[in-house]
């Protein structure tokens, strides 16, 4: 699985796959955001307006550009 994400997010700018940590047995933790390639891009100031409507920081919300996550 980590192979088939290496590689599509290698091939696509679509995904992003990256490593957060490691388990007690020195494996990786990862994960992967799979959007547009324009949400990819501004991944950034997208997770800010999440963190602004949220009221985790001050600042002007902004509800059209935060991402709604959904579990399936």
């Amino acid at each position: 699985m980590v192979d088939y994400f290496e590689h599509v997010a290698l091939h696509s700018d679509m995904v992003r796959y990256k490593a957060y940590g490691k388990t007690n047995e020195r494996r990786s933790l990862t994960y992967a955001v799979v959007s547009s390639a324009q949400n990819i891009e501004n991944a950034e100031q997208i997770r800010l307006d999440n963190l602004k409507n949220a009221g985790i920081i001050k600042g002007a919300s902004a509800p059209s550009k935060a991402i709604v996550w959904l579990e399936l």
